[in-house]
């Protein structure tokens, strides 16, 4: 419990009146010592043994319960220690001579103890501590035992607590400019006519070292490269003077003291005001990562324009941001026109609204999209356009751009079609080859099944041109080939649609029928075909006409057979049967 000091004494143990009425801690009302009245009392621990001494202090401290300072002694130094852990003190008044420690060890313990608690040290004699040696240990100030009065202790016990305060709070100003300095992300270095004096962690990383030792010293050009500004030692001398301040930031490099690629910097060189002597400050920016950004963004963008791929940058509501000039050239469209628009613009009519919205799907999940479309140019022609499109997302991982990539493989398609038609046809008469004629007739038997009772039939009809080997040997191979393309025509103008003409080999066709709800259908088609085959044939512009018939075999599924190249070789048979019986224009297997 806090007693106030002086309480347990009489009238012998008033406090001296010291100036105005009210002694030194009264004031009159309204001044600025009645405002300081109304802080907390001041908190005092005396460590002492000396009763007298106690006493004496106890007398010059002002009485009564509303004191300014309140007092609690103690006789030794580690009962001192153990009530500081406890108990809240502004102030400690320390006698050197203790019984369980005398002179400047006390001093250094309750330092290093509570350092953040102003002490103020009580010498005597000769023989203890100097005062100047007290304040050196740690003290905030001292005191004579012999000659000190009531105003003179206040004063010192309450300017040990301010300046105690000042300190605390100069270190705190000091620790927080230092944590700033050495966390700023630009490099600071001071330098003088020496050298280089401090330097904080950014400006160490920027020199390649680890310690401001290796760089101490030194000269700043030893670690700043300036090829536009050959001056720059003679400046950086002049901003230490403050006849020049390079107040503005310049390009340069940083040196790395390691030897390794040097770092990107602006800088930027000032006098440091109110420093001891002459001294400047310089400012070091990394811009490394800009440049590199910018040397990308460069490499980037002549990409984008020099690509022979169609590009487009959209947003992310997919609307047209950018378009290279490739993409002009395929579409017709320039940038102007289509900044701004609906991507979907480009879709020809197979690419409907079904599309577009399984597209979104397959990127939300996956972050790209591989595959051939048609598009729609300016012209309004069609052409395949094989595309990629590739989802860009920021750190949160929302999509903010998509790009897109595409190339016009129109001719290519057509030149895989015509690889593939030639593959799959005759190439005198543009009819499927017997390769093809092989692959529909498989397929035909394999859906026969599924078709309605009285179309489930289907027929093989072998054709052979009678007397065109004479027309050869007669006419040559060029009235030959006229025969066959002309046959090839008048079968296609005879049949069905959805019914196959095949050109088997030499002079011989072979059709196949389908959907047939019986042999009777055949036989119509058989004799169909073979009047428009009997027809004369004009070979060239003489007027020189041929005469030719057919021979036709018919093989019918499933009554002859279910298998294709059964089928076919019953037809085959029925074909030469139908040669032996010239009455007739056809045969039945």
């Amino acid at each position: 419990m806090w007693i106030p000091s002086g309480s347990d004494f009489g009238g012998s143990g008033q406090v001296p009146r010291l100036g105005r009425e009210g002694g030194l801690l009264a004031s009159p009302v309204g001044t600025r010592k009645e405002r300081a009245a109304l802080a907390p009392p001041l908190k005092l621990l005396l460590v002492s043994n000396n009763s007298g001494l106690i006493r004496l202090i106890r007398t010059m401290l002002p009485a009564g319960p509303k004191s300014r300072i309140q007092m609690q002694t103690c006789d030794r130094l580690a009962g001192a220690l153990a009530r500081l852990r406890y108990q809240p003190f502004d102030v400690v008044l320390l006698d050197l001579v203790l019984p369980d420690c005398r002179g400047l060890p006390s001093i250094q313990i309750l330092t290093r103890s509570f350092p953040e608690i102003p002490l103020v040290v009580l010498t005597g004699t000769d023989e203890e501590v100097p005062g100047q040696a007290a304040m050196e240990a740690g003290a905030q100030d001292y005191l004579h035992k012999g000659g000190m009065d009531a105003e003179l202790l206040i004063r010192t016990l309450r300017f040990a607590v301010h300046r105690q305060k000042a300190d605390y709070a100069l270190k705190k100003s000091q620790e927080s400019l230092q944590t700033l300095v050495e966390n700023l992300p630009d490099g600071v270095v001071l330098y003088n006519n020496e050298g280089m004096t401090f330097a904080n962690p950014a400006a160490l990383e920027l020199f390649g070292v680890s310690s401001l030792a290796e760089i101490q010293g030194r000269e700043v050009t030893e670690f700043l490269n300036c090829p536009q500004d050959p001056e720059l030692a003679w400046r950086l001398d002049r901003v230490i003077a403050g006849l020049q301040p390079h107040d503005e930031f310049q390009e340069g490099e940083c040196l790395k003291a390691d030897g390794r690629c040097p770092s990107a910097c602006k800088f930027m060189a000032i006098p440091l005001q109110q420093a001891r002597g002459n001294q400047g400050q310089l400012i070091l920016r990394d811009i490394t990562p800009r440049k590199r950004a910018d040397k990308y963004l460069r490499l980037a963008t002549a990409v984008f324009e020099a690509s022979a791929e169609g590009m487009m940058i959209l947003d992310a509501e997919g609307r047209v941001e950018m378009v290279n000039e490739a993409f002009t050239t395929m579409t017709g469209y320039s940038a102007e026109e289509v900044v701004g628009w609906d991507s979907r613009f480009l879709g020809a009519g197979e690419n409907g609204t079904a599309f577009f919205s399984k597209l979104g799907r397959i990127l939300s999940e996956k972050g790209h999209w591989r595959g051939e479309l048609s598009a729609l140019g300016k012209s309004g022609a069609v052409f395949i356009a094989r595309l990629t499109v590739s989802v860009v997302r920021n750190e949160l991982g929302e999509a903010t751009n998509y790009v897109t990539v595409f190339s016009d493989v129109t001719e290519e398609k057509e030149r895989e079609a015509a690889i593939k038609h030639l593959a799959n046809h005759d190439p005198l008469t543009g009819l499927p080859n017997r390769r093809l004629l092989h692959d529909r007739l498989t397929q035909a038997l394999a859906d026969r099944h599924r078709e309605p009772q009285g179309r489930d039939r289907l027929a093989l009809l072998f054709v052979d041109l009678d007397a065109f080997k004479a027309v050869n040997d007669t006419y040559g191979h060029e009235a030959g080939d006229q025969v066959l393309r002309e046959m090839a025509g008048r079968m296609r103008e005879a049949l069905r649609e959805g019914d196959t003409v095949a050109r088997f080999g030499g002079d011989e066709f072979v059709v196949l029928l389908k959907h047939l709800p019986g042999e009777d259908m055949a036989a119509e088609l058989a004799r169909k075909l073979f009047r428009s085959m009997s027809r004369p044939v004009t070979l060239n512009a003489d007027g020189v006409t041929v005469e030719l018939g057919a021979s036709i075999g018919i093989a019918m599924a499933p009554k002859h057979g279910d298998q294709a190249d059964l089928l076919l070789n019953r037809a085959d048979q029925a074909m030469y049967c139908s040669k032996e019986r010239a009455e007739q224009p056809y045969y039945l297997f």
